[in-house]
């Protein structure tokens, strides 16, 4: 990946983060929601952006309402950011935390049994 789409998922990142958690007034988004991680394409028209939603309430229904609120957060972006073309964004839920819960309790587990034999 080059140095420039470095540069530009770190700031969309940022901004993404900032507009989801203190512009959007929509009583669907609620809890932490977190920008894990944003990956665009090289002809900088499409970006997906990964989120980690910490919440008492089902993480699905908040990235739909996310989902529908894409072309707010595109117009924010755009308005926050001087490119020539704010990218097409696609909302993706970040599952890495709780896949890598799930590898330490198989470790912790394959630990246990080692203890008991």
């Amino acid at each position: 990946m080059s140095n420039r789409i470095e540069k530009v998922n770190s700031v969309l990142q940022r901004y993404i983060s900032d507009i989801i958690n203190n512009d959007i007034n929509d009583p669907r988004i609620k809890g932490i929601i977190s920008v894990s991680t944003v990956s665009t394409t090289p002809d900088l028209k499409y970006a997906k952006v990964f989120l980690s939603i910490f919440s008492t309430e089902n993480s699905k229904d908040i990235l739909e309402a996310i989902k529908s609120a894409s072309g707010y957060i595109r117009k924010s972006l755009a308005s926050k950011i001087e490119f020539r073309c704010v990218p097409s964004l696609d909302f993706e839920l970040d599952t890495s935390a709780e896949y890598s819960q799930k590898i330490n309790d198989i470790i912790n587990s394959l630990k246990d049994d080692d203890n008991k034999n």
